[in-house]
């Protein structure tokens, strides 16, 4: 009934959320050309990260198992292993969706094949080592759990350049 912590969203984390997607897409326009973007959300639930790209006229799909997308985004898949596109993106995100996949460098490689040569890849994951398990407050299991060196290395590995790394304290 919640899946992809859609449903019954209080106001507050409605803010946060808002105030989470307009950081992603003014960080990812930093690296960006100012012509419209394919955008892929990978893993996005309803698509709520991705507004402010709709706002500004980019053409954006999604692949997440939420079936209720926000109105515009295009859901082309549930997974990885079956999505009906053949676009080549320009932006790829992966906003707190690593943590949960059990083949993360498998999935790694296959986005990158949706990528454009010039495209660039947003990821963010909690680190959330310091603070205890947190598996009683998130029903959706954590099996992967990054430092900032391992999650620069899942990418290294799979031969992407870092432009910027950052870690950041948020709610």
């Amino acid at each position: 009934p919640d899946q992809g912590g859609q449903a019954g969203q209080g106001e507050l984390a409605k803010k946060l959320d808002s105030k989470r997607a307009v950081r992603i897409y003014d960080k990812c326009m930093e690296f960006s050309s100012n012509k419209e973007l394919n955008v892929l959300d990978y893993g996005g639930g309803n698509g709520k990260i991705m507004a402010p790209f709709l706002e500004n006229k980019h053409t954006c799909h999604i692949i997440d198992y939420n079936d209720k997308q926000l109105t515009g985004i295009l859901k082309i898949g549930n997974d990885i292993n079956n999505y009906q596109t053949n676009v080549i993106y320009d932006l790829i995100i992966c906003s707190h969706v690593l943590e949960h996949v059990s083949d993360v460098s498998n999935l790694i490689i296959k986005l990158k094949s949706l990528l454009s040569p010039e495209g660039i890849v947003y990821a963010e994951v909690p680190q959330e080592i310091w603070a205890g398990l947190r598996i009683d407050a998130d029903p959706v299991t954590h099996i992967n759990y990054f430092t900032a060196n391992s999650f620069a290395n899942l990418f290294l590995s799979n031969n992407f350049e870092i432009i910027e790394k950052k870690q950041l304290i948020s709610n």
